[in-house]
């Protein structure tokens, strides 16, 4: 297998974090599947421990991997620790029940190597057995959601994208520069702030089908429901936060013909609501201020039929989809939706003046305010 794994060498090309508690029974097969990844790749992997009380450590250390500890409880608090720690040009994120698809990184370097991307991730697709009820309810969900996995970045069709931090690659340099970090005060939806911050910081996300991630479900249905429920309390504090954080999917609504699968869909709805309303109060630290910036030296850049010169709003961002392109404009929360047409015509956009094909994208884009003159300030 053609591959480097030499962690000892500075700095790694890549730094895997992965924040781990009580992962004895699969932090194993997902450092498999991190060794096993092909490619000419200096990695270093760092796990941070987060207060197993199993083999977890036992199981990491028959690897060739940096064992941190992390007192603080919870994965953001984890995360952290080992984002402090990276040397990588690239940082991913891993939980310890997560397997990668051979060939997953090298895809998200291909990717984001000299790219117009800062941040790339694939569906994440559940597996496991954990009864016929759940199996079932799961499957439903996933149907409902994205008709082929959870894909968290396709939400960005009925809200804002939102990663998964089972598996996504970065630029480390992005999280230095803007000084980022995940917020140690939340134990769910700590995924969808630091989303919001990478967004509000000026990155550009993108969905690669290919970087497919498989990841251990084994949840009760009652376990299931606290998590529904901190769902609810924790993004009702996004929701004071941000501003930007729209309504849950009504779970009642999706369509089952068990009626004790719609019993347990209105119970879902139910913790969700129930933890909105035991959400703590918005927090003080207010939404992240909009940054004029350019899209990192990219410039989407068109000349209209009368020979103006226009360019994509700097507070614009990109969402980049299989078959559809989201733009979204964080100075009022507008959106916009490009159709796989109109996709290929905005990528090739990207680096070049546009065709005459690109005319009626370009006079759609300028009506809806996406567009300004080149040169000029919004």
């Amino acid at each position: 297998m053609d591959r480097t794994i030499k962690a000892q060498i500075s700095p790694p090309q890549i730094s895997f974090i992965v924040p781990v508690i009580n992962a004895g029974k699969t932090i194993a097969e997902t450092l498999k599947s991190v060794f096993g990844q092909t490619g000419n790749h200096i990695i270093e992997v760092i796990v941070i421990d987060n207060g197993s009380t199993d083999s977890t450590q036992e199981m990491a250390r028959q690897f060739p991997v940096r064992l941190l500890s992390c007192e603080k409880r919870g994965p953001s608090a984890a995360r952290n620790v080992g984002l402090r720690a990276a040397q990588g040009q690239f940082v991913v994120f891993l939980d310890g029940d997560v397997i990668l698809c051979p060939g997953w990184l090298d895809l998200a370097v291909q990717n984001l190597m000299g790219s117009l991307w800062d941040v790339v991730q694939g569906p994440n697709i559940p597996v496991g057995k954990n009864g016929l009820f759940m199996t079932r309810m799961r499957e439903q969900l996933i149907s409902h959601f994205t008709r082929s996995s959870f894909n968290y970045l396709r939400r960005s069709i009925d809200g804002f994208p939102q990663l998964n931090t089972a598996a996504f690659a970065m630029k480390r340099k992005i999280i230095v520069d803007k000084k980022l970090s995940f917020d140690e005060s939340l134990l769910r939806c700590e995924d969808s702030d630091f989303t919001l911050q990478l967004l509000f910081s000026g990155c550009h996300l993108k969905e690669v089908p290919e970087m497919k991630s498989f990841v251990s479900d084994h949840r009760s249905p009652a376990s299931y429901l606290y998590r529904i429920y901190l769902t609810g309390k924790y993004s009702g504090i996004l929701t004071g936060r941000w501003k930007a954080v729209g309504n849950a999917t009504r779970l009642f609504n999706i369509e089952t013909n068990s009626l004790a699968m719609k019993l347990y869909f209105l119970l879902m709805e139910g913790a969700f609501i129930l933890g909105r309303k035991c959400a703590f109060p918005p927090f003080t630290k207010g939404k992240i201020e909009i940054q004029k910036m350019a899209l990192n030296g990219f410039l989407f850049y068109a000349q209209d039929k009368s020979g103006v010169a226009w360019q994509l709003d700097p507070t614009v961002r990109i969402v980049c989809l299989a078959d559809k392109i989201v733009l979204f404009r964080f100075s009022d929360f507008g959106k916009m939706v490009l159709n796989a047409e109109e996709k290929r015509i905005f990528e090739a956009t990207l680096f070049q003046k546009a065709s005459s094909e690109a005319d009626e994208l370009v006079q759609r884009m300028k009506d809806a305010h996406f567009l300004i003159p080149s040169g000029s300030e919004k």
